[in-house]
């Protein structure tokens, strides 16, 4: 998929407005296909097309922010970005942008970045859950494929809250359910109400390529640092911006940050510091939060699509785009809800590279797998065993474990799911059933 970058700089005073250029980053230097100035007031010229006024520069954010769980004002703003983008010679550029073309947004400025992008609306088309044409934000960076990670996938799922509110169970199983096909490809590590200490020694021994937090976003009154909200039985803690990028410092397998949680791309009002910014500045190279408060069935039905886009093998942008069109498409009232637009995707590389379910396992050799393993029954626990099975096997070339457990335990399961493994790592693997067979 190619990809092409709109660069919006910081205000010009001078001539009073943002630069912005459209490029191809294919070439070195960047070729620049079109450019134009959008307007310090972030105001078209033209005017709306259902008479409602443009909103003002600085009643956009608040108004997005504050708005009732469903409002037609959402489609105004999208209207008025897409205008004050589309304008001079990038509207033609833009609007004819072919299939299979990225879009990143490299926004310099921070209170343009603040904005919801999300919202951008063409011609009631809401470009940002077009597949086709996925759009995230990137942070000046030649957005570089990143090197595959290590197989198994290792996915850290934390429940902050056990709040009703946030159906984190919810969300927990449409999770596990988008994952089902790619079972033997992921080690899913889950961790409920966890005390701080121990997620950043999970973080730090587990060491997750992806790391996805259900519960509670929040700010420090007066407008401190926002933070997630850990609440086990030891205590509830803020787990503050400048706190994460302290405590993930040596942490360096993380590829994607899924913060499902209100307002994690909220700015402090002191020190324009959000979630999202700590764990970039931490170098992950994806990260994705919310601009707003999101209802805990949107948030759980989003998490699942993604995860079920990833393990079809679809790159972040597209999961990301297809799930903010599911949303949509739950009800008829979607289109003036701000769910699917809440969350904000921003990258430090290429979107198609931060994740590959199956990363190393050639496909062919998957498929003639397959039918050997297609009856295992799925471990829904042992999650903390598998890995460190398996992490054995890998490591340390053990040729013999020993599986013991009560009756019933799920030691079959857990042995085939070892097999399975080292069949897609091209092991020879026999198995022989010692209390079944009756032939010798």
């Amino acid at each position: 998929m190619k990809t092409i970058v709109l660069r919006i700089d910081p205000i010009d005073n001078a001539q009073n407005g943002y630069p912005a250029r459209l490029l191809d980053l294919a070439s070195e230097p960047a070729t620049v296909l079109a450019q134009s100035l959008l307007p310090a007031t972030l105001q078209p010229q033209t005017p709306p097309p259902d008479q409602t006024p443009w909103l003002a520069s600085d009643q956009i954010i608040p108004t997005f922010a504050n708005a009732a769980a469903s409002t037609p004002v959402l489609r105004t703003i999208g209207n008025q970005l897409y205008q004050v983008v589309a304008s001079g010679d990038l509207q033609q550029h833009i609007e004819t942008l072919p299939s299979d073309t990225r879009l990143i947004l490299d926004i310099r400025d921070r209170m343009l970045a603040a904005l919801p992008w999300e919202l951008l609306t063409q011609n009631r088309k809401r470009l940002f859950t077009d597949a086709t044409r996925p759009i995230c934000r990137g942070l000046q960076e030649k957005l570089a494929p990143l090197p595959l990670h290590e197989w198994p996938l290792r996915m850290l799922l934390v429940i902050g809250s056990d709040d009703p509110d946030v159906q984190a169970a919810e969300e927990s199983q449409r999770i596990r359910e988008a994952l089902i096909d790619v079972d033997a490809d992921v080690d899913l590590l889950i961790l409920a109400r966890p005390p701080k200490s121990t997620l950043v020694e999970q973080l730090r021994q587990f060491r997750p390529h992806i790391f996805h937090f259900a519960g509670h976003g929040g700010q420090v009154p007066g407008g401190g640092d926002s933070y997630l909200r850990l609440d086990s039985d030891s205590g509830n803690v803020q787990w503050t911006g400048e706190t994460i990028l302290h405590d993930l410092q040596g942490v360096d397998s993380l590829r994607f940050v899924f913060l499902n949680a209100c307002r994690t791309t909220a700015e402090s009002q002191v020190n324009y510091w959000t979630l999202t910014d700590a764990f970039l500045e931490a170098g992950v190279p994806a990260v994705l939060g919310m601009h707003s408060d999101v209802t805990g069935v949107d948030a759980a039905a989003f998490a699942g699509q993604i995860y079920r886009g990833l393990a079809a093998g679809k790159a972040l942008d597209v999961a990301v785009a297809e799930a903010r069109l599911y949303l949509i498409n739950l009800g008829a009232d979607a289109l003036t809800r701000r769910g699917w637009a809440a969350p904000a995707l921003q990258v430090r590389c290429a979107p198609d590279s931060a994740i590959t379910v199956g990363a190393g396992i050639e496909e062919a050799h998957r498929q003639q797998v397959r039918p050997a393993f297609a009856e295992v029954h799925r471990l829904v626990d042992r999650r903390k065993e598998r890995y460190q099975a398996w992490a054995s096997l890998r490591q340390r070339q053990i040729k013999l474990i020993v599986l013991k457990g009560e009756q019933e335990a799920g030691k079959t399961s857990f042995a085939k799911m070892l097999m399975h493994r080292c069949a897609l790592n091209k092991h020879q693997v026999r198995y022989i059933d010692l209390q079944h067979s009756r032939r010798d």
